[in-house]
């Protein structure tokens, strides 16, 4: 299974963002695995976030998020804990 979810626009006429949706079968089970570009603009990135993980929280777990999600520390567990308690520390890179 394999989808695609657009992402809320922000007021700033930002361009448009999605995210993209898998179920994996795999050895050891189906595996869903998520990956988006979320904006640069704080507070829209978290709803933006939030917002996806809405559309697969219903699809198999473990869930694999992945991607350029702009977002700082420890923002994506603190994002994704209503939906999910992270299993393990964020592997992020900050730009500079």
């Amino acid at each position: 299974m394999c989808s695609t979810v657009a992402l809320a626009a922000d007021a700033a006429d930002d361009e448009p963002r999605a995210a993209i949706v898998a179920v994996l079968d795999t050895a050891e089970g189906p595996v869903t695995v998520l990956a988006t570009h979320l904006t640069l603009i704080p507070g829209w990135n978290v709803l933006q976030l939030r917002y996806a993980l809405r559309h697969v929280r219903d699809l198999p777990q473990p869930l694999v998020v992945l991607g350029d999600l702009n977002l700082e520390g420890t923002w994506p567990a603190w994002a994704t804990t209503p939906c999910w308690p992270p299993t393990s520390e964020p592997a992020t890179f900050a730009a500079s």
